[in-house]
C-alpha cells in the first residue's frame, strides 16, 4: 500500500488546504468483488493539479462545492456541486480546479472484479461525469461512507462498498424511471412491466398487457425472458401470489375474496397457484405465519 501511495500521490504538499483520508490493506486486482482502497474528503487549494498517464484503479468522486475540471482520455467534466465522476484503470487523467472557487469534493479509489459492471449500469466509463438525480441524499450517503472508513469500526469496508453499492445503484434506478441510457427494447420492457405494476390484480389474460402496451406478445415474452429472466405470466403471478400473502396476513377476508381481489373468479385455481407458489394452501399460509408473530 506504502508502494502505491507513493507512486500514485495525490499531487505536491500545498494543493490542498483541509483533508481527511481513510486507507484499507487493499491493492491492485483484489478479486473481491469489490473493495475500497481509500476515500477522503478534500477542500482543494486553488493550485490543486492532478496529471496521471494511469492509474491502477477505479475512481469515483463527488463535487460538494465549488469547480472543478476532470479530463479523461482527453474529454474534460466540469465538476461542480452535486456531480458524480468517475474512470477505470488505465485512463488518462487530469485534474484542476477553478482558482477563484476551488473545488471541494469526496473521492474514493475502488478495486475489484464487479466495479467494471457496476461503473457500466450507472453509465460512469461512458460518460465520465453526470449530475446527482438526489444530489442531498448522494451527498449524505458518500459522507458515511467517509465516517465509516475513518472510525474504522467492525465490517467498516463491507460497510462502505454497500454504502457505495446504495449511492450508484440508486442513481441507475433513477436514471431508469426517467428512460435515460435504455435501448428502445429496454424502454419497451418498463413500459410493460409497469403497467403489469399498476394492473396485476385486474389481469386475466397476459395478451391484455400486450394489447394496452401496443406490443407483439411474442415480442413481450422475449423481452421478459432478456431483462426479468422469466415470462410475463410468471411475473404477474407472482405479483398476485405476494399480493395475496399479504391480504391473507393482514385482513380478515376469506380466501375466496382475496382470491377475487387478484383476479381469481375461481377459488380452487386460486388456491392451486397459491399452493405452487408458497408450497402451502392459503389456509396453511395464514395460521403458519400468524402463529409465528403471536397473533
Amino acid at each position: 500500500m506504502e508502494r502505491i501511495k507513493s507512486q500514485y500521490a495525490h499531487g505536491e504538499p500545498g494543493h490542498i488546504q483541509q483533508a481527511q483520508y481513510f486507507y484499507y490493506d487493499v491493492g491492485p486486482g483484489q478479486s473481491d468483488e469489490i473493495a475500497i482502497v481509500c476515500g477522503g474528503h478534500e477542500i482543494c487549494a486553488p493550485d490543486f493539479t492532478i496529471n496521471r498517464q494511469s492509474y491502477p484503479y477505479y475512481v469515483i468522486e463527488y463535487g460538494i462545492r465549488g469547480r472543478g475540471y476532470l479530463e479523461i482520455n482527453g474529454t474534460q467534466h466540469e465538476i461542480t456541486s452535486g456531480v458524480i465522476a468517475g474512470f477505470a484503470p488505465g485512463m488518462t487523467h487530469h485534474y484542476k480546479v477553478d482558482p477563484a472557487d476551488p473545488l471541494e469534493h469526496i473521492f474514493l479509489v475502488i478495486t475489484g472484479s464487479g466495479v467494471q459492471s457496476l461503473f457500466e449500469k450507472c453509465h460512469i466509463i461512458d460518460r465520465g461525469a453526470m449530475l446527482s438525480y438526489e444530489p442531498q441524499r448522494t451527498l449524505e450517503i458518500f459522507s458515511r461512507i467517509i465516517d465509516t472508513g475513518l472510525e474504522k469500526s467492525p465490517f467498516s469496508q463491507e460497510l462502505c462498498c454497500a454504502y457505495l453499492r446504495t449511492v450508484l445503484y440508486e442513481q441507475t434506478a433513477n436514471g431508469i424511471v426517467r428512460g435515460e441510457h435504455q435501448s428502445e427494447s429496454e424502454r419497451t420492457y418498463h413500459k410493460c412491466r409497469g403497467y403489469i405494476d399498476k394492473n396485476f390484480s385486474e389481469i386475466i389474460s397476459i395478451s391484455e398487457v400486450a394489447d394496452n402496451c401496443c406490443v407483439n406478445i411474442r415480442y413481450m415474452a422475449r423481452l421478459f425472458r432478456l431483462y426479468a429472466k422469466l415470462t410475463p405470466q410468471q411475473y404477474v403471478m407472482r405479483l398476485k401470489m405476494n399480493r395475496a400473502g399479504q391480504l391473507l396476513l393482514n385482513s380478515d377476508l376469506s380466501v375466496k375474496n382475496v382470491a377475487m381481489l387478484v383476479g381469481f373468479d375461481d377459488p380452487y385455481h386460486f388456491s392451486r397457484n397459491f399452493r405452487k407458489f408458497h408450497a402451502i394452501s392459503p389456509k396453511q399460509y395464514r395460521t403458519k405465519h400468524l402463529e409465528i408473530s403471536g397473533n
